[in-house]
């Protein structure tokens, strides 16, 4: 059986308000509050513009998982970092295809503000470190 879906501007809105809650959890509100996310958040709630993404099927925590050895399928992966001059956040739904996109064009976060996180149900979250490419 294969099962085909697009991933349709309502699809990347839902993503990048997990990535505008992530930034608000993990680097605080007034980081998210911070000018630099404005596109984001406008994104988000107003529909404007489009946001650049893509899917992958590269493993998630490099350094930790290969191309055929992987965690459990059992959690939701979410990171931000730096990519290619931009802020980027990623997230893998039961180490399925990742979704990347680019938050924020043309800037940077702080190395100590680049973070993930592995969710699993029913356990806490455990912090993971930034892709190594």
């Amino acid at each position: 059986m294969e099962i085909a879906s697009e991933v349709d501007k309502p699809h990347k809105r839902a993503i990048a308000k997990i990535f505008v809650n992530f930034v608000a959890f993990h680097l605080g509100h007034d980081e998210a509050l911070a000018s630099r996310w404005d596109f984001l958040r406008r994104y988000v709630r107003a529909s404007e513009g489009e946001i650049k993404a893509r899917l992958s099927d590269r493993p998630f925590w490099t350094g930790q998982e290969t191309d055929k050895l992987r965690f459990q399928d059992d959690s939701i992966n979410v990171r931000i970092e730096n990519l290619d001059g931009n802020i980027v956040g990623a997230i893998q739904f039961y180490n399925l295809h990742t979704y990347e996109m680019i938050l924020v064009e043309n800037d940077s976060l702080r190395p100590d503000q680049e973070i993930g996180s592995r969710y699993t149900p029913n356990e806490l979250p455990l912090p993971g470190e930034k892709r190594r490419v």
